[in-house]
């Protein structure tokens, strides 16, 4: 056990004893099983898939489908408003924003879909200060939804999204707080579902979203309130679909959403009212699908969105029309759309320009992936280029800064196209950058290292400018693509493993380095020619481990050898000869993943029986026998990635549930235990390859969040405890007749207790505190009944 306590820790002690409220800490460190659902925030993350991963000492290798790559910022960063270049010092935002407004001094309200800022934990709002830290006396708690939409007038912010509660009360889906303290007011409009925009006047705010009523009286998803209580107005023109923007402009309120009727009459997504009658103009651009933003630039109302016609004239995703007529101008942004599609969610006027947030990488004549700022007469790009890797929803600008929030996780990314290198000491993407190109699927599914060098399978024809098809190797240190060219004709390489001076390719292919062989190879890796060995596999080999002297692989095959061995089969490399053990497995498709640890072989793919028992596309074997172990893991959907360490098997898939529980994508299972973990880190999409080196998981996909963060495609997870857990050094607080309160960090653990004494020998639990990201703020609410209480921070 590590304890540091009073005598342990000079400056600790002094800082104790300079807050002036006899407060005593001691910290005791101690082992955690328990795996905290939130990845580490200082990561990497790309703008699309990662299937592989490779690890050499302190250096990360991934390889999939995407052009950028960054070490992770968070979704939140102030940025100059010329260059677009991230500022160094800010407090990093674990999951999305929505929505951000200057404060008026410097700073910005943020809100979204986050639960810490900075290291405090902030429920979907929060303030930043002029200096870049988080406010942190300013803390009201947005919680059972989003928060969209952000308006700061006369010391009242007004807050609409998707939320039900603020600070411990009833309000639905739109509040209003007092900006200086963050207290809660009286305002309450009362929306029946979500609040997406606001638009304030000086007597009404304009509120269009998802919802049917407002106040209790029905509303069809735009209306609006009075300032005061927010008492429903008269006014109720009522959409025929969801009002996504708002905007004004000369007495007059400009609209935008999925609806094709405003007030009984046919509008196109886009619609205006005249704010002195309340009645619906004229005004309709006509846009051919959804508008999701919208801003004002003198007589010019520019619209964002999902459309391809506005104005009666071609305009993708992007548009300037006129705000008298509804037609379009000259402007035209040019974006190009994507093969996987493009659409624009947020525009913004400021400083001479029109910012523009979506999914994109080509507008106003220049390459610019998902933010850009346009030139307001010429629609040209200019300079500015934040290089997020994901949508940009939200800007606000201050002086010379704007404050970018998103769904990204990462600004100022570089280009890497389908593979590349991250330092995991520094924290950085390095400059190893070999391009691989694209076919039809995606670039690069496998990777090994051997003998300094990375050896890469996939579906590709140029590696670094060098016809190579589909299996290369490059240089761990200069990128350099090496000579080999074994050329696997017209096929997908899925697997690769070393044993010795061995390297194994599995994959789909019936030629390879000119000679005719199925599915599986070997090659020295002394020579890299091809061995004499061919076990003549009849159907694809999709997943390979080695164990010792064995190796097991996994696929859609049916005989290995000349002997039946369904989707799984094993190989003495000492002989490279068929060994006997044989999973059985009688029903399914393919074996995709497989790992071994400890004496048990854990495959993963889509099937159902093996060795007579029951077991949905996962099981656990004996590695000697083949028996079926009692580790039972179920699951709904396909298992593609599996990986082990001594305590826990991690399953990644297109699964739901496991065991009937829920359980979305990965999962972990007590390998000792034999049973289902509470850990449910919950990714929005399946992993496609699971690492564990040292004490972290690492996991590649096409997935947007995990734990709640904003991690694009790569995870990693700590599996214990990552350096000594600490008390924030300014954090430690007494309010006037108020509890004693003070932040703690331990990273890798989901909770901490919090324990108190009156005379340092005598110890009571006083809370456990749950950790999110590994912060945690402690309230001593029972310290009225103490003049002089002690505290000792545990980590179970």
């Amino acid at each position: 056990m590590l304890e540091l306590g009073r005598g342990t820790s000079p400056r600790f002690v002094s800082w104790c004893v300079a807050m002036v409220l006899s407060l005593t800490l001691g910290l005791t460190q101690t082992i955690q099983a328990q795996i905290p659902n939130e990845p580490l925030e200082t990561f990497v993350v790309t703008d699309g898939q990662v299937n592989a991963l490779a690890i050499n000492s302190n250096m990360l290798y991934f390889g999939g489908q995407f052009n950028f790559v960054g070490a992770r910022t968070g979704s939140g960063v102030p940025v100059t408003a010329t260059t677009g270049q991230a500022e160094a010092v800010y407090p990093s935002i674990n999951g999305d924003v929505f929505t951000a407004v200057n404060d008026g001094q410097g700073g910005w309200f943020v809100g979204g879909s986050f639960s810490v800022a900075g290291g405090f934990l902030r429920t979907n709002l929060v303030h930043i200060r002029s200096d870049r830290t988080v406010d942190p006396n300013w803390a009201p708690v947005v919680a059972g939804g989003r928060v969209y939409s952000l308006i700061l007038s006369a010391g009242t912010l007004y807050v609409g999204g998707g939320f039900t509660n603020v600070s411990g009360q009833t309000r639905n889906r739109l509040a209003a707080l007092d900006s200086s303290s963050g207290a809660l007011l009286s305002w309450n409009p009362n929306a029946n579902s979500n609040v997406r925009t606001m638009a304030l006047t000086s007597s009404n705010m304009y509120i269009g979203g998802e919802f049917t009523t407002l106040g209790a009286q029905t509303r069809n998803h735009i209306g609006a309130v009075d300032l005061t209580m927010g008492q429903l107005a008269a006014w109720n023109p009522g959409a025929g679909d969801w009002v996504y923007a708002m905007t004004l402009s000369a007495g007059h309120l400009y609209v935008g959403g999925y609806f094709t009727s405003m007030s009984g009459q046919s509008r196109g997504y886009a619609a205006s009212f005249d704010l002195s009658t309340g009645s619906l103009d004229s005004w309709n651009p006509g846009a051919s699908s959804d508008v999701w933003a919208l801003d004002a630039y003198q007589n010019v109302i520019f619209m964002g969105g999902l459309f391809t016609a506005a104005g009666g004239s071609n305009r993708t995703n992007i548009a300037a029309v006129d705000a008298t007529t509804g037609l379009a101008t000259s402007w035209d942004a040019r974006l190009s759309i994507n093969s996987g599609g493009s659409w624009v969610t947020a525009l913004k006027v400021y400083s001479n320009a029109l910012y523009v947030g979506g999914i994109f990488q080509s507008i106003g004549g220049q390459p610019r992936e998902m933010a850009a700022a346009l030139d307001l007469t010429t629609a040209n790009a200019t300079a500015w280029d934040a290089k997020v890797n994901l949508q940009a929803w939200a800007f606000a600008g201050a002086g010379n800064t704007l404050y970018l929030g998103g769904q990204f996780g990462a600004a100022g990314c570089v280009t890497r196209t389908n593979l590349a290198a991250f330092d995991l000491l520094s924290g950085r993407v390095t400059s190893w950058s070999p391009s691989v190109a694209v076919r039809n699927g995606v670039p690069v599914n496998a990777m090994v290292i051997a003998s300094n060098a990375l050896f890469i399978g996939g579906y590709f024809n140029t590696v670094g400018g060098l016809t190579r098809s589909n299996l290369a190797s490059l240089d761990l240190n200069t990128g350099a693509v090496l000579d080999w060219s074994p050329n696997p004709y017209n096929a997908t390489i899925y697997s690769l493993a070393t044993w010795s001076d061995r390297l194994f390719v599995g994959g789909t292919f019936n030629n390879i380095s000119g000679i005719a062989q199925n599915y599986f190879a070997e090659f020295d890796l002394s020579t890299l020619m091809l061995t004499g060995w061919n076990p003549f596999v009849s159907g694809f080999v999709q997943a390979m481990a080695v164990d010792g002297d064995t190796l097991y692989i996994g696929g859609n095959f049916g005989t290995v050898s000349g002997q039946t061995r369904r989707r799984v089969a094993t190989f003495d490399l000492t002989s490279e000869t068929l060994t006997s053990w044989d999973a059985g497995l009688t029903t399914g498709q393919f074996v995709d993943a497989i790992t071994v640890s400890s004496g048990k072989v854990y495959l993963g793919g889509y099937f159902s029986v093996i060795n007579g028992s029951n077991r949905t596309n996962f099981v656990a074997l004996d590695a000697s026998t083949a028996q079926v172990l009692p580790l039972v893991a179920n699951c709904d959907q396909p298992i593609y990635a599996l990986a082990a360490s001594s305590n826990y098997v991690f399953l990644g898939g297109n699964f739901r549930l496991i065991n009937g529980q829920s359980r979305p994508f990965l999962v972990a299972l007590d390998a000792n235990a034999n049973a289902l973990t509470s850990w449910i880190p919950g990714p929005d999409q399946y992993p496609k390859s699971l690492r564990v080196q040292g004490n972290t998981l690492y996991s590649g996909g096409w997935f947007l969040h995990a734990g709640g963060e904003t991690t694009i495609s790569l995870a990693a997870f700590p599996l214990g405890l990552m350096g000594n857990p600490y008390i924030v050094t300014n954090s430690m607080q007494r309010p006037v007749s108020s509890a004693p309160q003070f932040r703690l960090v331990a990273l890798g653990i989901p909770q901490a207790s919090v324990l108190g004494s009156t005379n340092l020998n005598n110890w009571q639990l006083l809370q456990s505190v749950p950790l999110v990201d590994g912060n945690g703020q402690f309230v001593d609410t029972d310290s009225t009944t103490r003049p002089k209480r002690f505290y000792r921070i545990s980590v179970p």
